[in-house]
Formats: C-alpha cells, sequence, structure tokens
C-alpha cells in the first residue's frame, strides 16, 4: 500500500510540475545512416524523458517512407528493419494479436484499414481516425480518413473528425460529405490526430481513444508518432516510457514537442510497450517491452516507392478553374465514378463539328514542364481522343485512348512552355465521320516541373545535381503501338537502348549514340516489329550505368 501511494505522489508531481525543457543532441554519426536522413537525441531530467528522432528529408529522390505488414505475424522492429532492407524503422499503428486495427496502404494496395468501429458503455461508435499519407508528388498531410471499401479509390478524407463525445456516439460518416484520397501512395494509419493545419488540434474523444489502451491525453506514456514540416522534412520520433530513466509523453506533451520541432501536421501511433526505433538490426532506443508487433513505419531507399522526382512547381487545373475555358451548354457532367477532385468529369459527345475545352497552363517561368491529363474511363470513350498542345516553337498532339487508363494521371509529355497567353492545352470532341457518336471525357491537368537541383543536397545546405542516371516511366503506358521513353544524363556518354521481352530476349536495340549531359527522349513504334502484347523491361545503358523500367504493350 506505501509503495503505491509513494507511486501515486510521484506521478502526480510529474503532472502538477512545470516540464524541463528538452535538450536535443544531433548523434547522426554514431550510426550509418545516408545524407538526408538525421538521427536526434533529446534527454530532460524532470520529468525524467529520454526521446529520439529521425529527420527524414524528403526532397532528396533517394529517400522515401514506407509502411509494411510482416509475413510472419508479428516481430520486432529491428528484425523486421533487417527483413526488409530498411534504413531504419519503427512501429506502425494499433493492433490486437496479429490484426491491424490501423490502416496500412502501399502503392495501389490496402494491406489494412482504420478500424471501423467500436463499442463503450454509451454505444457503437463509428471511428473516423488519422492517416499520415504521401502523394506521388511527394505531397504529405495528416488527415482524418473512413474507408467505404477495400481499395485505394474507397479512401475518402474529411475535413473534420466526426462528433462522438464520450456519453454519445456520432452518426455513420456519409461518403458524399467527404472527396477521394487522390494520388495517395502511402499511408500509415494511428491517432490521435496531434496537429492539423498548423494548429495543435488533439481529437481523442472524436476518434474514440477514451476507454482504450493508449490512456488519457494527459498520461504519461511510451510515444510513436510522425509529423511532417513545411520544406517536406518528415519527423518520426519515439520517446521511451515507463522506466526510471524515462517517463514517457503525454499526448499533449508530445504535440508540443513535434510543434517546436516545426510539424505543421502530426499524428500519434500506437505507443506502450510496441514503442521501439531500430536502425537495422540495432535498437535506438530502450524499449519498454520491445514488443512484437504486426506493422512497421520505415525509412527506405527512394526506389522502393515510385514517387515522382522532387517537384519544382505543380499545378492542378480542374474544370471549374478559371484556367479552364468551354461552353457549358456542349459539355455535361459525367455520371461515371472515379473523377479528380470534388467536381465530375465532364463529357460531350463526338461529332465532325465536335466542341471543345481550353486550359491555360499560366506557368510563371518559361521552361518545360510534364502535363498529365486525368478522365473517367468507358466503353463508350473516344479511342483517339486528342490533346493539342500549343508551347514554345509550335503544336503537339497527343492521341489517347479513354477506354481505359482512368480514374489515375497519364503523362502526355514534357513541353517547353513560355509563360504567356499563347500556352494552351486544347481538347477536341471533334472526329471524322467513322468516330463520331463516342465520347471524350475531360476532367483535370496537372502541370509540373521536376526540381533537378534540389534531387541532392549537401550537408552545408547548399545544392549539386544530380549524378545517376535516370530512366522515367515511358509514356503512355500501357501503350498501343508506341511509348516515349525519357532518360537523363548526368554526364555525356555513349547510350544504347535494348527492350528485351518477359523470357528475358531481346527484341528491339538501338545502336549506341553519343548524348551530351540532360534530359533526351525517344519514340519506339512498337507495330513495326510485329510483337505481341505483354510485358516488356526496357533497359537504357550509358557508359558503365544501367536502369531498367517495365512497359506494356497492348495491341
Amino acid at each position: 500500500m506505501e509503495k503505491l501511494y509513494a507511486l501515486f505522489i510521484v506521478l502526480a508531481l510529474y503532472s502538477i510540475a512545470p516540464a524541463q525543457p528538452i535538450t536535443w543532441t544531433d548523434i547522426t554519426s554514431t550510426y550509418s545512416l545516408p545524407q538526408g536522413v538525421k538521427l536526434v537525441k533529446g534527454v530532460r531530467t524532470s520529468p525524467a524523458l529520454v526521446s529520439y528522432y529521425l529527420d527524414v528529408d524528403l526532397n532528396r529522390k533517394n529517400l522515401a517512407i514506407k509502411p509494411y505488414l510482416t509475413p510472419s505475424g508479428s516481430e520486432r522492429i529491428n528484425t523486421f528493419v533487417t527483413r526488409y532492407n530498411a534504413i531504419a524503422g519503427v512501429n506502425g499503428g494499433y493492433f490486437g494479436g496479429t490484426s491491424m486495427y490501423s490502416a496500412i496502404i502501399q502503392p495501389n494496395a490496402v494491406l489494412a484499414k482504420n478500424i471501423a468501429s467500436v463499442t463503450r458503455p454509451a454505444g457503437t461508435y463509428y471511428t473516423m481516425r488519422g492517416l499520415f499519407g504521401i502523394t506521388e508528388t511527394r505531397d504529405m498531410a495528416v488527415n482524418w480518413i473512413y474507408h467505404f471499401g477495400n481499395t485505394i479509390r474507397d479512401v475518402y478524407v474529411f475535413s473534420n473528425p466526426l462528433a462522438n463525445t464520450q456519453s454519445a456516439p456520432a452518426p455513420i460518416p456519409v461518403q458524399s460529405n467527404g472527396v477521394v484520397y487522390n494520388d495517395l501512395m502511402v499511408g500509415v494509419g494511428g491517432g490521435p490526430v496531434l496537429i492539423k493545419d498548423g494548429q495543435i488540434r488533439i481529437t481523442y474523444d472524436e476518434e474514440v481513444f477514451f476507454g482504450s489502451g493508449i490512456g488519457t491525453v494527459t498520461d504519461l506514456q511510451p510515444r510513436t508518432a510522425i509529423g511532417y514540416t513545411t520544406n517536406k522534412h518528415v519527423i518520426i520520433i519515439v520517446a521511451d516510457g515507463r522506466q526510471t530513466a524515462s517517463a514517457g509523453l503525454s499526448l499533449t506533451e508530445l504535440a508540443q514537442v513535434l510543434s517546436d520541432l516545426g510539424c505543421v501536421e502530426a499524428l500519434n501511433l500506437d505507443g506502450g510497450g510496441s514503442t521501439q526505433m531500430a536502425i537495422g538490426n540495432t535498437f535506438v532506443d530502450v524499449p519498454s517491452e520491445a514488443r512484437a508487433v504486426p506493422s512497421m513505419l520505415a525509412v527506405v531507399s527512394g526506389d522502393s516507392v515510385p514517387f515522382l522526382p522532387p517537384i519544382k512547381y505543380k499545378k492542378i487545373i480542374d474544370t471549374e478553374s478559371p484556367d479552364c475555358v468551354y461552353n457549358s451548354n456542349e459539355w455535361n457532367p459525367s455520371t461515371v465514378a472515379g473523377y479528380y477532385g470534388t467536381s465530375p468529369a465532364l463529357v460531350a459527345k463526338t461529332s465532325v463539328t465536335g466542341p471543345s475545352i481550353k486550359f491555360k497552363p499560366n506557368v510563371p517561368l518559361a521552361g518545360k514542364y510534364d502535363v498529365y491529363a486525368w478522365w473517367t474511363a468507358s466503353g463508350n470513350r473516344w479511342h483517339n481522343t486528342p490533346y493539342i498542345i500549343t508551347r514554345a516553337g509550335g503544336i503537339d498532339t497527343v492521341k489517347v485512348d479513354q477506354s481505359v487508363d482512368g480514374t489515375k494521371w497519364n503523362k502526355l509529355g514534357s513541353y517547353n512552355f513560355t509563360a504567356s497567353l499563347s500556352d494552351e492545352i486544347r481538347i477536341e470532341a471533334k472526329a471524322p465521320a467513322s468516330d463520331t457518336g463516342l465520347y471524350v471525357s475531360v476532367d483535370a491537368l496537372r502541370i509540373l516541373q521536376v526540381d533537378s537541383l534540389a534531387a541532392d543536397v549537401k550537408g552545408n545546405g547548399g545544392l549539386i545535381r544530380s549524378e545517376e542516371l535516370e530512366l522515367l516511366p515511358n509514356y503512355p503506358n500501357p501503350f498501343n503501338p508506341g511509348t516515349t521513353i525519357e532518360y537523363r544524363l548526368p554526364k555525356e556518354g555513349n547510350v544504347s537502348i535494348v527492350i528485351y521481352n518477359a523470357l528475358g530476349q531481346r527484341v528491339i536495340s538501338f545502336p549506341g549514340m553519343f548524348h551530351k549531359a540532360g534530359s533526351h527522349s525517344m519514340y519506339v513504334d512498337f507495330s513495326r516489329f510485329h510483337l505481341p502484347s505483354g510485358m516488356y523491361i526496357m533497359q537504357l545503358r550509358c557508359d558503365s550505368a544501367i536502369k531498367s523500367r517495365q512497359m506494356v504493350y497492348i495491341k
């Protein structure tokens, strides 16, 4: 009884006495970490705390963040990191036994979903919980989400969580009140949300964490969390707890720590005995239990996730934008699902005098930009829908088959825009008589400019150019009959391109060509080589460097 009373006094003092500041020390040199990853240790004496955080610079194309599920049911994070050859890792979201209660999302796959509902004394509560997500263009967000199905397209984002209280549950989420999480590449679920839109906002009750194992908002516990800064640095933090050397952090303190580290949005992950951070096979922290867990959030090499290279400029023009001009009497909202943003795609029937829609890029500076199109596919779409791009030096026409490849960004090409009103992207429903009666879908355009200087960063903050040979995704892909192969050379050299079939047999080869450093492209017409439909491998070689990618030909 006396020991319990003494423990009560100690905990009371922790909750009353003002916390001392945390002293942070960069200990990156203690481990073998790639450039762009820092490890920092934090210590304070009262209340006792030992904490660590990884600072991961996602402006570097050689780095990525990716969640995993273990095939073994559950394992400690140090063996988890080794299994997937990750740079570092922490425990992921919530679970029971080997079942996940938090989302694990990898490219094109939802491996686990946030739990849909829980039971509390007041009844059944629907749970709209947090997700830390990263899009194809490396944009990060912490959002409240709900799964309306099992795919990535069924992940919906809501501007606020459900209005659950400890005394009363809120109604079930309504799909039309949210929006599809477009472009989501990877994500990890958890909760509660700690910081949203630059403000500390701990939605503990709304996400229904009362009555759960994570305790109250003010309990000192081992913690794991993730956040990000405005300059695209990911902060992954663990705090040891339940130990003499470290009592842990409350959710309130955790949110403040992440805010002080510059996070504009942050999410709590599973904590307690699950909290652990490892680099290679070595624990960084001293876990209270080092409990075996089914999921891991990892720092990995950039080629582990098909992110686009770091982006210098990004603009999305939807049909309701003032940069989109059309006659509303000729275009009508489509009933096909899978449109971008909040407004349905527009459709018009092809005819010999068919209508058109114009997009004005209005880019800020003259230069080369990548242009992507989003449409909703259907069997009645035109197979030769023209995108007519007016750019510096002339006009290009790209024809796409809108009966396929809908509900995603499809690259049309790279174009030099003048940053003047003469730049234009026009989509036409004007067709020859043989193609009339079909439909053209127009939804959104994405205009990107890759920041080649931000791909690699010196430790002193200066910028250097990438020294890697780059083979970019071919476009379109899948394709028929031809596709464009783009590549970038860090220096001049002899270049050869070879295409292999799925059996590893060489089917197309182009002789060695001498190229200067910079960006290059080549159009390959597969119909010339009488090849069957299927998966092929394109291999780019420049002197001793080799890069390969998959491509799909559909006849």
